[in-house]
């Protein structure tokens, strides 16, 4: 698994993850931007391109629910194209094989994700 061997060459990481009694993994829109999902509030993000207002409220869903569900069904396609990153890896990595990083490093007592992504990339 190349995640677990990039980690394994990382002795600051190995002695800080070794200190440490809890993580907390906060991320947002930008670590899924270099897995191809667009970003809504970035440089060259959806609402640069299109209006928020009438794409993303419960009256543009009540003026034009066709519009709406189309603009969310093109997202969902991306999502859905979308493969994980490194960053994504990493995250996973941390998160659910305890038992790969217990033979590189002692693992914290917890470690939380916190998202607003729903493309389901870090889990």
């Amino acid at each position: 698994m190349s995640a677990l061997t990039n980690l394994s060459i990382l002795p600051n990481f190995k002695i800080t993850l070794s200190k440490v009694k809890h993580i907390v993994i906060v991320t947002g829109a930008g670590l899924s931007a270099a897995s191809g999902i667009p970003t809504f509030r970035g440089a060259g993000g959806l609402w640069c391109r299109y209006d928020a207002m009438s794409l993303a409220t419960p009256e543009a869903f009540e003026e034009g629910p066709s519009i709406v569900w189309q603009f969310y069904h093109y997202r969902t396609r991306v999502a859905g194209r979308a493969q994980p990153n490194a960053a994504h890896c990493a995250i996973t990595l941390l998160s659910s094989s305890k038992d790969e990083l217990d033979r590189i490093v002692s693992l914290p007592e917890s470690i939380s994700l916190i998202t607003r992504n729903i493309d389901g990339l870090s889990i």
